[in-house]
């Protein structure tokens, strides 16, 4: 690896955002919870919460992508 995209990998981490978190509520689609998490990743949040009312339709399809992140 060059040493320029070292350098730039450890600029990207320094910059993580800590005291961000991002709340999910309610997610119906698990393509959908998958981007928005990725896209969260590619901007330095580091912590996602899933959460999801009693009443909610919960997807099997969204418990991998949580347990993931």
């Amino acid at each position: 690896m060059k040493e320029s995209r070292y350098t730039r990998m450890e600029q990207v981490v320094m910059r993580r955002r800590d005291g961000v978190h991002l709340v999910l509520e309610n997610l119906s689609d698990p393509l959908n919870c998958g981007a928005v998490m990725r896209t969260a990743e590619g901007l330095g949040v580091q912590h996602i919460h899933i959460v999801e009312s009693a009443r909610a339709n919960t997807s099997p399809a969204l418990l991998p992508h949580a347990r993931s992140f």
